[in-house]
C-alpha cells in the first residue's frame, strides 16, 4: 500500500485581525494492481497579525509651574491607543525659564532717562533621546534705561526658553508637535523722584505664555517686574535762587530802541524767572547777559522793553502772534513795545519761518537734572544754567 499527497495554498487575505491562508491537501493510496483512493481536504490556516498604526495626533501642554510637555498619541486598527510623553523619556518637563535681571542702584548725572528695548539672536539648544528630538529656543532681551550720559546707562537683561518637539517612534517620522505662544505683554516704564536725589524706574513686564496655536494647551504668566534706584547728586545752588526750573523758551524780539531783531531766552523756574536779550546771531546766553525777576507767573516765552528814564530797560514778556503783529504784553496784560508785519518788512525782521515773519526759534532743545537745565542750541552747542542770580 502506497501514499502520496498534494497540497496548495491559496492567496492569503484578512479577516478581521487575522491573515487567513487557504490550505488544500489531497492524499492517494495504490493498493496493489492499479487500484487507489483519494481523499482530499481543505484547511484555513488563521495566523493573528501585530495590530498597524491607523493614525496620531500630537499637542503641547503648558502648565502653571512654567513647564511645558509634548505628547503623541497612535491609534492602531485593533482599536487601541497609546500615549507617548516627552516627560517619560527625559525624566523632566521643560521650563521656559523667563530670567530678569537683579534690581541696580546707581548714581547718575540725571534721572532724565527714557526706555528702549532690543531682541537678540537666539540661542539654540538640541536634546535627542529615544524617540524624541526636543530643539530648545533661548531668547534673549534686553531693556535699557538711558539718559544723555552713556555711564548712567541701566540694562535690564532678560530671556526666556521656548521649545519643539518632534517624534519619531513606531512608524512615524518627523512629527512636529506645536510650539507653545509667548507674549510679552503690559511692558511700561514708570519714572518718579523722591526728594531730590532719587529715581525710581519701574520696569513691568508680564509675559503670558498660551496654548493659542492649534494643538496647544494651557497657560502660564510671569511677572518680570524691576525697580531699579537711580541717584543723583544734590545740586542746589547757592542762594539766592529760584528753586528748579519749569521749561525754556527761545523766541526773536524786537529792540525799540535800535529797530532791529533781537534773540531773547527766557528760563522759568520754580519761584522767578531769568532772562536774556542779545544779538540775533547769538546761539546761547552766557550768565553774564542775564536779568531775573521774582516772579511766580507761569507764561513768560519772551522778552520785550519797558520805558526806563530816556531809554528802554528788557523785561520778560508773553508774546503772542496776532492777525496783524507780533505783540509783547506783561503779566498784567498790558500792551509792550510791538511790531507789524508791515514794520517787519520795513526793519527787516530777521526770523523767518515758512515764508512768515516768525515769533519762535526752532531747534533748541533742552534737559532738566535737579535744580540745573541743560540747553542745547541748533548748532551742537551746550550750556547748563541753575537759577542763582547776583544781587545787583
Amino acid at each position: 500500500f502506497d501514499v502520496d499527497y498534494a497540497e496548495k495554498f491559496g492567496n492569503t487575505y484578512r479577516d478581521g485581525y487575522y491573515d487567513v491562508t487557504p490550505h488544500n491537501l489531497t492524499v492517494t493510496g495504490v493498493i496493489g494492481s492499479g487500484k487507489s483512493l483519494s481523499v482530499s481536504g481543505k484547511t484555513d490556516i488563521y495566523v493573528r497579525r501585530a495590530p498597524e498604526v491607523t493614525g496620531h495626533s500630537e499637542k503641547t501642554v503648558v502648565y502653571d509651574d512654567g513647564t511645558v510637555d509634548a505628547f503623541v498619541t497612535i491609534t492602531k486598527d485593533d482599536g487601541t491607543s497609546t500615549t507617548f510623553k516627552a516627560s517619560d523619556v527625559f525624566g523632566k518637563r521643560f521650563a521656559f525659564n523667563f530670567a530678569n535681571t537683579t534690581a541696580k542702584e546707581k548714581v547718575v548725572s540725571n534721572v532724565n532717562h527714557t526706555a528702549s528695548g532690543s531682541v537678540g539672536t537666539a540661542v539654540t539648544t538640541k536634546h535627542s533621546k529615544g524617540d524624541w528630538v526636543v530643539t530648545e529656543y533661548r531668547y534673549p532681551y534686553n531693556h535699557k534705561l538711558s539718559n544723555s550720559v552713556s555711564s548712567d546707562d541701566v540694562n535690564s537683561d532678560y530671556g526666556y526658553s521656548n521649545f519643539e518637539f518632534v517624534y519619531n517612534g513606531n512608524g512615524l517620522s518627523n512629527v512636529k508637535i506645536p510650539m507653545p505662544t509667548v507674549e510679552m505683554s503690559n511692558k511700561s516704564l514708570n519714572i518718579t523722584e523722591n526728594g531730590l536725589s532719587n529715581g525710581y524706574f519701574n520696569y513691568d513686564a508680564n509675559v503670558v505664555v498660551n496654548g493659542y496655536a492649534e494643538g496647544t494647551e494651557g497657560s502660564y504668566s510671569k511677572d518680570l517686574r524691576i525697580t531699579h534706584i537711580l541717584k543723583i547728586v544734590n545740586n542746589e545752588p547757592e542762594e539766592p535762587h529760584f528753586g528748579k526750573p519749569r521749561n525754556f523758551i527761545v523766541t526773536a524780539s524786537f529792540d525799540p530802541t535800535s529797530k532791529v531783531t533781537r534773540r531773547a531766552f527766557v528760563f522759568n523756574w520754580e519761584e522767578g524767572v531769568t532772562y536774556a536779550i542779545c544779538d540775533y546771531e547769538t546761539m546761547l546766553p552766557t550768565r553774564s547777559d542775564f536779568y531775573y525777576k521774582e516772579d511766580t507767573y507761569k507764561d513768560y516765552n519772551s522778552v520785550s522793553y519797558v520805558k526806563s528814564g530816556s531809554g528802554w530797560s528788557p523785561m520778560p514778556a508773553k508774546a503772542v502772534t496776532e492777525a496783524d503783529m507780533i505783540a509783547w504784553y506783561d503779566s498784567n496784560g498790558t500792551l509792550l513795545p510791538s511790531i507789524t508785519y508791515g514794520e517787519c518788512m520795513y526793519y527787516g525782521w530777521k526770523n523767518i519761518v515758512n515764508g512768515k515773519y516768525a515769533l519762535y526759534i526752532d531747534g533748541y532743545s533742552y534737559t532738566i537734572n535737579g535744580y540745573e537745565i541743560t540747553v542745547t542750541a541748533p548748532n551742537g552747542e551746550t550750556v547748563t544754567f541753575d537759577s542763582h542770580y547776583e544781587v545787583k
